[in-house]
């Protein structure tokens, strides 16, 4: 799972509905927030019953400490955000 979104500290982040089904959240952990070539990356696993891959459409906003969000990432997307001296990542739906 990679996630990330291409944003500046001073790009409006339109935040629309998320999917979140509360059942398959346990699915899905986050292990890295990190920084990538020009951005930020969050990855982790998904797995269901028996630690077998699972396919949920995870979404993450990245936030900065102050947890204003400056970008978000759905799974199989892969860009950059830019602007943050230390980013973190919340997962904030799995659907």
């Amino acid at each position: 799972m990679v996630e990330s979104a291409r944003r500046s500290a001073r790009t409006r982040v339109l935040l629309g509905a998320v999917g979140n089904m509360v059942m398959n959240r346990r699915d899905v952990r986050l292990t890295s927030c990190k920084g990538s070539p020009g951005g930020w990356t969050a990855g982790g696993r998904a797995t269901g019953a028996g630690d077998r891959p699972c396919a949920h459409e995870v979404t993450v906003y990245f936030t900065d400490s102050r947890a204003t969000v400056l970008g978000t990432g759905r799974t199989a997307a892969s860009t950059a955000i830019h602007g943050a001296d230390e980013l973190r990542c919340v997962l904030v739906g799995v659907a």
